[in-house]
């Protein structure tokens, strides 16, 4: 069996690399070609499975939205509400895929594999008639879950309502330049194809019973997470991290420091690339770092408090962390849900909770 030519096309996100790089690795060792879409800040870790890393950054051209070319302020702003995600993902699908309709003869590929979030990697792949893998970094979301999202933070997705004007506004170009190609509205929201890879174990899913075998459930792993030396505190600590895309939260970050220095514990700030970060209330017992080695931080902490990224998540169950969940997204808030459901953690349903229903909330915690 000749070897294959495969392309992937994933978010620029930590959240949605991190979970392929060991199976990209398996596949470049099994003797395929992966060509693996990103943008230049992913270009190490992509390049150490083997795949050949391919800038998407070159391939812009002068009348496409300027946001893109800041692949980190535009998956803020995409990701606030789900209104926005689907309007910037339509409006990203209708480019690429005038851009690439020709190209496939550079790569010949054999497969086009996609994040559920590629909308143009699905586009694409019918285009040039070619079969198509789509993989998820996050659980697959049941339409009956959706009914526990508060009716106030439905609402408050309203403010996403121009991204539903940029879905309809490049909906029509797309209808109009590819009128063969069809979309529907299940591939704004699952995005399947007839072959899915979910890389998470199957009982972390919820309604995991419902759930068609089109879907692969394969365990996350976390081989391609670093691991360095790190000098943590000599009493027992809390660990704090409100991952990449929402790192610049300062208001919530000093609420969630001034909760746990409530508590006996020290606390152990990740921050990101954050240049803002807020003063220290107290250096003794707490400690502010731009990065740490997650997997082995949680390895020593007491508990974890983040927003509910779904790398984040697994890691903590893997490490039997207690965690405490401040949702910034929608999927982060049906995380959050899971999280409960399974009794790993306590959720706060708000994206901006006040200061004493977050003391109580990290004094229930302890108490788990």
């Amino acid at each position: 069996m000749k070897n294959k030519n495969i392309i992937y096309f994933n978010l620029p996100a930590y959240g949605h690399i991190y979970p392929t790089l060991d199976k990209v690795k398996s596949i470049v060792d099994s003797g395929n070609t992966v060509y693996y879409f990103s943008t230049i800040s992913f270009k190490p870790i992509i390049e150490l499975t083997g795949a050949v890393f391919i800038d998407l950054a070159d391939y812009w051209e002068p009348q496409m939205n300027p946001e893109f070319k800041n692949s980190e302020q535009v998956m803020y702003k995409a990701s606030k509400y789900y209104l926005q995600t689907i309007g910037y993902s339509m409006e990203l699908s209708y480019f690429l895929l005038s851009i690439f309709k020709n190209k496939k003869y550079i790569w010949n590929p054999d497969v086009i594999m996609h994040d559920n979030c590629c909308l143009w990697g699905k586009l694409i792949a019918k285009y040039w008639q070619v079969k198509a893998i789509c993989t998820f970094s996050t659980m697959v979301i049941p339409l009956s879950y959706v009914k526990k999202i508060p009716f106030l933070w439905l609402l408050s997705e309203l403010k996403g309502l121009p991204g539903l004007f940029r879905y309809f506004r490049y909906k029509m170009k797309l209808n109009k330049a590819f009128p063969k190609l069809t979309l529907s509205v299940k591939d704004m929201t699952i995005n399947k194809e007839k072959e899915n890879i979910v890389f998470l174990s199957k009982s972390f899913q919820p309604k995991n019973d419902i759930i068609d075998k089109t879907f692969n459930f394969q365990k996350r792993t976390f081989s391609s997470r670093s691991k360095t030396n790190f000098n943590f505190p000599s009493e027992p600590f809390i660990y704090i991290s409100l991952g990449t895309i929402h790192s610049k939260k300062n208001n919530l970050l000093r609420k969630i420091v001034l909760g746990v220095l409530q508590t006996e514990f020290c606390a152990v700030v990740s921050t990101g690339e954050s240049k803002n970060v807020i003063s220290n209330p107290e250096p003794k017992k707490v400690f502010f770092y731009s990065s740490v080695p997650q997997i082995e931080v949680l390895k020593k902490c007491s508990f974890f408090i983040h927003h509910g990224g779904m790398n984040s998540t697994i890691e903590a169950i893997s490490s039997n962390v207690p965690m405490l969940i401040i949702p910034q997204t929608l999927e982060q808030l049906l995380v959050g849900y899971r999280v409960k459901e399974l009794n790993k953690g306590l959720l706060i349903p708000t994206k901006n909770p006040n200061q004493c229903y977050l003391n109580k909330t990290i004094l229930r915690l302890l108490k788990i």
